[in-house]
């Protein structure tokens, strides 16, 4: 979605833009340099990121590389922030730079499994406004720097991982070994992983508690409701899984596809989408793709002691 704006008084300026990521994957984005030095500035521009110290007080300064070869040094000062919703910040010249200061709002707010933003810069003045406004494009320049987060996330951030296997069994046994909570317990998981307590009811809104162990004895806890449920065709359910304050960590909504092919065999699709995330959250979805992979495996292991 294009970004819009408008200026909510004389001496403001406000973009707003919905993003096709979770809050804490958009936070992230904008708050680790990583990703930073990828969108940050209007097209053509690049950035070097000399520091930034995320908490309030903490300094962020960055160097912007126009594409004219002219170099523009900036010193952000963060004074409030809630992760992953809010960040306010102070942007206060380097000396030599441009005498030019104003105070930024971003907001992140959970539209669904996307991101609605609204970057609020409050000036000195209107007139102030006008001058940045007339003198550098600086809604234009908003509005393209928004644009190439979009592009970094839809390219850089994997929202949606889908891994498909097929099985030398009946899509009915395969169903079975889906949603019998007995199987479930036998293949949930990464490799070297045992489920100890394993609560699965593939109806909807059936519930869905599993209490994970890894093989250094750490427990895993998640929790899930079902969506859907098509026999045998399709299941579908949210998982969340909580962090160690007992809050949300990340929620992904899971969906099954079960196909049976001429040959007999069968050919399950699983995709699985992020809701919503924290920044530690992140580091664990990193690994999504491999966890579902390796859970599939142990399908196939499951699916060969029933059908020999």
């Amino acid at each position: 979605m294009a970004a819009t704006s408008a200026a909510a008084t004389d001496n403001e300026l406000v973009i707003t833009r919905v993003f096709d990521a979770p809050c804490g994957v958009v936070f992230e984005a904008w708050t680790d340099p990583k990703h930073l030095v990828n969108w940050w500035g209007p097209f053509g521009f690049t950035t070097t990121v000399k520091e930034i110290d995320v908490r309030p007080g903490g300094v962020w300064r960055l160097v912007m590389h126009g594409p004219d070869g002219r170099d523009y040094h900036n010193r952000i000062i963060f004074l409030e922030i809630i992760r992953p919703s809010l960040l306010v910040f102070k942007h206060e010249p380097e000396p030599g730079a441009e005498p030019s200061t104003h105070e930024t709002t971003v907001r992140f707010e959970p539209e669904g499994p996307r991101t609605r933003l609204t970057m609020r810069m409050r000036f000195d003045s209107a007139a102030e406004r006008e001058r940045i406004v007339k003198t550098y494009k600086a809604d234009t320049g908003a509005e393209q720097t928004l644009q190439r987060l979009a592009d970094h996330l839809s390219t850089n951030v994997k929202k949606t991982v889908t891994v498909t296997r097929v099985f030398n069994a009946p899509r009915e046994l395969v169903w079975k070994v889906w949603t019998n909570p007995k199987h479930v317990a036998n293949w949930w998981g990464p490799h070297r992983f045992t489920n100890p307590v394993c609560e699965w009811d593939p109806q909807v809104n059936g519930k869905i508690y599993i209490e994970m162990q890894g093989p250094d004895g750490s427990t895993h806890p998640m929790n899930g409701t079902f969506v859907e449920a098509v026999p045998p065709e399709r299941i579908s359910f949210i998982a969340s899984v909580p962090g160690p304050d007992g809050n949300v960590k990340f929620q992904v909504q899971n969906t099954a596809t079960f196909v049976e092919r001429p040959d007999g065999k069968t050919l399950l699709t699983v995709e699985a989408k992020v809701i919503s995330t924290t920044d530690e959250g992140l580091v664990n979805l990193a690994g999504m793709e491999m966890g579902w992979t390796e859970s599939l495996e142990r399908v196939e292991t499951e699916v060969k002691t029933l059908w020999k």
